[in-house]
């Protein structure tokens, strides 16, 4: 049986983080650095907003997701642009609340069973 649906008698099992090896947060940030220098800001912000435009439209999002990732976007900033258009969606973590939430609004299922909640 996989782990995700393993579920202990005392209930799910715990949530533990990942916790990076020490040096690699400063490492991940030098690089970042050396990217934002690199890359031309102007073009980042224009890409982005263009997938902002495309999310909250009828076009299709890979060709502008493409030009922003090409252009030095973040795959962060990437989401935060559709963030932007979309809103952002939390899921569930207490059991109880997944099942006070079923029983009220069936519509929360997602299509891998995780409930979520959409905040915009």
């Amino acid at each position: 049986m996989p782990r995700w649906t393993t579920v202990s008698v005392e209930g799910p099992e715990p949530y533990e983080p990942l916790r990076a090896a020490p040096g690699i947060e400063e490492r991940q940030a030098e690089r970042l650095a050396k990217l934002r220098a690199w890359r031309c800001g102007d073009r980042v912000r224009r890409t982005l907003a263009a997938v902002t435009a495309a999310a909250g439209g009828d076009d299709d999002l890979m060709p502008p997701m493409k030009e922003a990732l090409a252009a030095g976007a973040t795959v962060g900033e990437v989401c935060d642009a559709l963030r932007e258009a979309w809103g952002s969606s939390t899921p569930v973590d207490a059991q109880s609340d997944w099942q006070s939430d079923r029983r009220s609004d069936t519509s929360l299922d997602s299509p891998i069973g995780t409930p979520l909640r959409t905040t915009v």
